[in-house]
């Protein structure tokens, strides 16, 4: 069996199936490109809607005789005291649970009752 070739003709017949199949190549590629930019785009989208409003830090300035412990207390209810003070000392940057009087604090919006 030979393959069976188009003439071409006169007046364009060829000329209007190639356009067809290059202006179907561009709706194709025009799909594919919207769809990657709709993968990438929709999840911030949703991210963004679905999400909580950020609460802010609580701002605490340490009290004469005051201890981290004692301000970790202040703030929670029931939580494990340690792993709240290892919370502050990170959220502040602290590198010991040492701290001054006069020091600003801010306490943690995922630690907040």
């Amino acid at each position: 069996m030979e393959a069976v070739r188009q003439p071409v003709l006169a007046g364009g017949r060829h000329r209007t199936r190639r356009r067809r199949r290059l202006r179907a190549r561009a709706r194709r590629l025009l799909t594919v490109l919207l769809l990657a930019a709709a993968l990438v785009t929709v999840p911030r989208v949703v991210s963004t809607l679905s999400s909580t409003p950020e609460v802010p830090a609580i701002i605490h300035v340490v009290a004469e005789g005051e201890t981290l412990w004692e301000i970790a207390d202040r703030y929670t209810d029931g939580q494990d005291l340690r792993q709240v003070v290892a919370a502050i000392q990170k959220y502040n940057g602290l590198t010991s649970p040492v701290i001054r009087p006069g020091q600003v604090l801010e306490i943690p919006p995922s630690l907040h009752r």
